[in-house]
């Protein structure tokens, strides 16, 4: 439930939907999908999104756990990060969600 109310205002601010790489994309830049576990999004937003922003500040990349289609979620299901920038950032993004992931 706490995921899902993350998610959702996330999705009600503007996160990111199909396509969105390319929207959020800029000259130069590369555009990636990283699938976490859905156990780990809470996590990997943080509280009030503190989290995420650090991850965006530290790695350089920009960052958008993208909404769930459908109902009922399940914790063994994955859910999608996007992640957008510089080929070095994007990696270095990977890096640092796979930390919290333990991926």
């Amino acid at each position: 439930a706490v995921v899902r109310g993350l998610l959702e205002e996330l999705g009600a601010a503007g996160a990111a939907r199909a396509g969105a790489g390319a929207r959020m994309r800029r000259a130069g830049e590369i555009s990636e999908r990283l699938r976490v576990p859905l156990k780990c999004v809470a996590r990997i937003i943080g509280k009030g999104g503190q989290s995420i922003r650090n991850l965006e500040e530290d790695s350089g990349a920009r960052l958008r756990v993208q909404p769930r289609e459908g109902a009922g979620h399940h914790e063994d299901e994955d859910q999608e990060v996007l992640m957008v920038g510089s080929p070095e950032a994007v990696e270095q993004a990977r890096e640092l969600i796979g930390r919290i992931t333990g991926a």
